[in-house]
């Protein structure tokens, strides 16, 4: 469970496009804590919990909780035909503003990699304003729908270009890093608000990439 919650808590930050620092700092602890955290060289105290639930502005319970999976014939279907187990959403991260190909021209420089985490957090903060004006101007429910679908979307994108970001900063090798994988799996998460069902998952906002 150590590192199922290390994981979470990194996704969560990344969302958000927060650096250590920045997310150290929104919850009152030392960006050291977090490192330890997400990395699973630790478990945190229940009062530690409760303030990085704060910063992420989630339920404790949320930091626990696991991605939806792919049942296996999901899983196989991927691997022989490359579907997209989540009806094209997945497919329409990579392809919408030819995300997939500037993640991997990003890959080549953390200047691109610094360049595109800006982009998508610009991007994520403009559809959450759609999104929100939508809603407080009561516009008609399809077009409040639309908007979430988009503002999930560029979600996904922001915490791959967030992740790209941070892993070239530390030095890993990024040669291999599937910006699929990831969008995969904040859309999973995100399933039923694409779906048209309650407004769920966590907005990205701006903030540091390292």
């Amino acid at each position: 469970m150590q590192e199922s919650l290390g994981h979470r808590l990194r996704v969560m930050r990344a969302e958000r496009g927060l650096s250590l620092r920045e997310a150290a700092r929104r919850a009152g602890v030392v960006k050291e804590t977090i490192s330890d955290i997400e990395r699973g060289h630790t478990h945190p105290y229940d009062v530690t919990l409760a303030k990085l639930a704060r910063a992420y502005d989630v339920p404790v319970e949320e930091l626990f909780k696991e991605p939806v999976p792919l049942d296996e014939s999901s899983r196989g279907a991927v691997a022989e035909r490359g579907a997209d187990p989540l009806d094209g959403w997945i497919d329409r991260a990579l392809s919408e503003g030819d995300f997939a190909l500037k993640f991997e021209r990003a890959k080549s420089s953390q200047e691109l990699a610094d360049e595109l985490h800006r982009a998508k957090i610009a991007e994520s903060d403009e559809r959450h304003q759609v999104w929100d004006a939508r809603r407080k101007n009561d516009a008609p429910p399809a077009e409040i729908l639309e908007a979430r679908r988009d503002r999930a979307v560029s979600n996904a994108q922001l915490t791959a270009a967030a992740f790209l970001a941070v892993e070239r900063w530390r030095g890993h090798d990024v040669s291999g890093m599937d910006p699929r994988d990831i969008v995969a799996d904040v859309l999973r998460n995100q399933r039923e608000l694409l779906a048209g069902g309650r407004e769920g998952g966590p907005t990205a906002q701006a903030g540091e990439s390292a």
